[in-house]
């Protein structure tokens, strides 16, 4: 399952919660996470140019928690 994490400043503490939770995942679900990280400022950025990855999220992605998209890239 791929998900994209979108941060502001310091991506470490999300790191570790997350390989704690796609151990999880793996073990109970037999699910392997693909984590990828990106700075908000690099999000909006390589969204306003339609850049990959964030052009495919844009157009495929579900938000499940946090920010709408919308509200990420206008603020």
């Amino acid at each position: 399952m791929d998900v994209c994490f979108i941060y502001k400043k310091n991506k470490s503490g999300i790191e570790d919660k997350i390989n704690v939770l796609r151990d999880k995942l793996y073990e109970r679900y037999g699910i392997s996470l693909a984590p990828f990280y990106i700075l908000e400022n690099d999000f909006n950025n390589k969204a306003k140019k339609m850049l990959s990855p964030v052009n495919n999220i844009l157009s495929e992605g579900i938000v499940i928690s946090g920010k709408s998209i919308k509200r990420i890239i206008h603020g």
